[in-house]
């Protein structure tokens, strides 16, 4: 899990998901998993 400022979908199977103000993104590739802080 990266903790970043600014988001981005890396591949095609990225997931952007909103919760509570905050943005999350979910793929199977653990390397892509994002959480915006």
């Amino acid at each position: 899990m990266k903790i970043r400022t600014s988001v981005k979908c890396l591949c095609l199977k990225c997931k952007l998901i909103k919760r509570n103000k905050h943005y999350i993104i979910k793929c199977p590739i653990k390397k892509h998993k994002q959480k915006q802080k």
